[in-house]
């Protein structure tokens, strides 16, 4: 299992809060998918409701998903446990960075990932 695949669930098995940041709504989901396929043993919930998608983990931990362009109102008010971007390019948008950087206000431990594109 990809590391950082492994690190996204251990967090959200732990009752943590993840947020996937992708370039699209499509590359988000497909990296939710494979969460949800390691998941087999555990089932978990998948939530798609008014724009805001995300998968529930048992334990009580969830992974939320979202786009660059959606990142402000699909993060507002949430505490982040880890960030995982699936492109570089947001980190290099202030605004971007300012609303993730504000998710980790109160967490512990928090950690912002980039996923190594092949």
């Amino acid at each position: 299992m990809d590391p950082l695949l492994r690190a996204v669930i251990e967090t959200a098995a732990q009752g943590g809060n993840v947020a996937i940041i992708a370039g699209s709504m499509e590359e988000a989901r497909a990296f939710g998918m494979q969460i949800v396929r390691c998941q087999d043993a555990q089932p978990c919930r998948i939530y798609r409701t008014n724009g805001e998608e995300r998968i529930s983990l048992p334990a009580g931990g969830t992974v939320h998903l979202t786009s660059a362009r959606s990142l402000n109102t699909r993060l507002r008010g949430l505490t982040l446990d880890l960030a995982v971007f699936t492109d570089l390019y947001p980190l290099t948008v202030p605004e971007i960075m300012n609303t993730v950087t504000a998710c980790f206000f109160g967490a512990k431990g928090t950690r912002i990932a980039v996923l190594q594109q092949r």
